[in-house]
């Protein structure tokens, strides 16, 4: 189904899978680097998600929406990470 999506809408959804994937890595290796990395994706991750509007389909507006969720729950994963491993 994300085939048919606008490209700025998979876009974001790839920023978003990018982020995640940078942020178990970060989980999975205590090097600052990694953090960093992962804190790069979220911040790139969240301005494609401002920049793609709102979405014009159902669809669309579903997987922005999914997208919107997962981001909070990464900003949430990297706010106890910094607060654990590097405060």
């Amino acid at each position: 189904m994300e085939q048919n999506l606008d490209p700025k809408i998979q876009e974001v959804l790839d920023h978003v899978k990018r982020a995640d994937e940078a942020m178990i890595e970060a989980q999975a290796n205590a090097a600052p680097n990694c953090f960093q990395t992962a804190k790069i994706w979220l911040e790139t991750a969240q301005q494609s998600l401002h920049s793609a509007g709102e979405g014009t389909t159902e669809e669309e507006k579903k997987q922005l929406l999914h997208a919107k969720e997962y981001l909070r729950h990464l900003h949430e994963t990297q706010a106890a990470l910094q607060e654990t491993r590097y405060d």
